[in-house]
């Protein structure tokens, strides 16, 4: 029986790797609910001939959503959707609320006619509802009580997101930072951080031609994307894993660009185009992108992540298409092309790689 059940769960695993092909990386639990709730799905879509999405939602998948949970809402006769995201919030009634989730279906119902696996439609559908969500600076009392809550939960952030009303990425962003060092990094921190980047970096490498006299070289997007950043915080030991990602991205723009301004004329205004019509901004320009947000998006505080790009789409993006159609095309022959490649050594120069040759005898 047991080798049966083994079986019957490996064989759906090969299934879900034709829409999911990273699926065995996933904790079991996890796959376990996508072999349960997606895969049907899944092939359903299939048929249908609908590929998976993923990234940013659309305002059509959103206005789905919202309609999924309004036709869910008058099935069952709950009278807020926040219940149904967040039903610790209303003890008295969590139990019929859970048992009206249970029987009328609340997984299918919710993720119906929307080719995204479950989980990502809830994760949408608990941002979309949220109205406890909290923003803004913590204050010292604030960070006092995240401490606390911590010593009684532990990392269990969904606890304490309930409590505080803040997200769970956002306090467990902010929890990490408080067990590291603040302030300016010093100049050893920064090639420590360097040599730690590199040695990751080494298994994406491509190697050089010796017909063209090329050297190593290394894809632009693999300089930033993916990297095991909890794994780099762990040998820094000094910075959390989002100070050593924000430090290298400072970094890299400066080895990428040689100190050139990338950005000018023309360029500038393709490049925020770039910005808007992106799912997610690249790590390393995410900067740029908060710039264009809080200089065109009006009360952008107000506004969550989707309707923030709605916004740029509709109202900032046509502007700087009809400025682009009238801009002079000189000043993008003087702009700097970005290069999708780059040499190792033009990244990671000599001194890095003698560095990392004498730490390694030292130890």
């Amino acid at each position: 029986m047991k080798k049966a059940v083994e079986a019957g769960m490996e064989s759906a695993i090969e299934e879900l790797k034709e829409f999911i092909p990273e699926v065995d990386k996933k904790a079991f639990s996890v796959v376990s609910h996508m072999i349960k709730y997606d895969l049907p799905r899944f092939k359903a879509f299939k048929q249908e001939g609908l590929s998976l999405r993923r990234g940013r939602f659309t305002a059509e998948e959103n206005e789905r959503l919202v309609q999924n949970v309004s036709d869910f809402l008058a099935l069952t006769g709950i009278d807020n959707a926040t219940k149904l995201f967040f039903p610790q919030r209303y003890p008295e009634e969590k139990q019929h609320i859970t048992k009206m989730k249970a029987q009328y279906g609340f997984h299918s119902e919710l993720a119906a006619g929307i080719p995204r696996p479950w989980h990502d439609v809830y994760s949408r559908g608990r941002k979309l509802f949220n109205n406890f969500q909290h923003q803004g600076r913590y204050t010292e009392d604030d960070l006092k009580s995240l401490l606390k809550f911590h010593t009684l939960y532990g990392p269990n952030w969904m606890k304490i997101s309930e409590i505080t009303g803040r997200s769970n990425l956002s306090l467990e962003k902010r929890f990490s930072h408080l067990a590291y060092s603040k302030g300016k990094w010093s100049e050893e921190e920064e090639k420590k951080l360097v040599r730690i980047i590199r040695k990751h970096l080494l298994k994406q490498v491509e190697p050089g031609s010796a017909e063209d006299g090329q050297g190593a070289t290394i894809r632009k997007e693999k300089l930033y994307s993916k990297l095991p950043w909890i794994e780099v915080a762990q040998e820094m030991e000094t910075r959390s894993w989002s100070q050593c990602r924000v430090k290298w991205m400072g970094i890299l723009k400066k080895k990428m660009t040689s100190g050139q301004k990338v950005y000018e004329g023309r360029k500038s205004l393709k490049a925020k185009i770039k910005l808007i019509e992106a799912n997610v901004p690249p790590a390393y320009v995410q900067a740029r992108f908060y710039k264009l947000k809080v200089t065109t998006v009006p009360k952008w505080q107000n506004m969550d992540f989707a309707d923030i790009i709605d916004f740029l789409y509709k109202s900032i993006k046509p502007k700087l298409e009809e400025e682009l159609r009238c801009c002079k095309t000189e000043d993008e022959e003087e702009s700097m092309d970005l290069k999708e490649v780059f040499n190792f050594s033009d990244i990671f120069d000599v001194d890095d790689e003698q560095t990392e040759t004498n730490t390694q005898q030292l130890d």
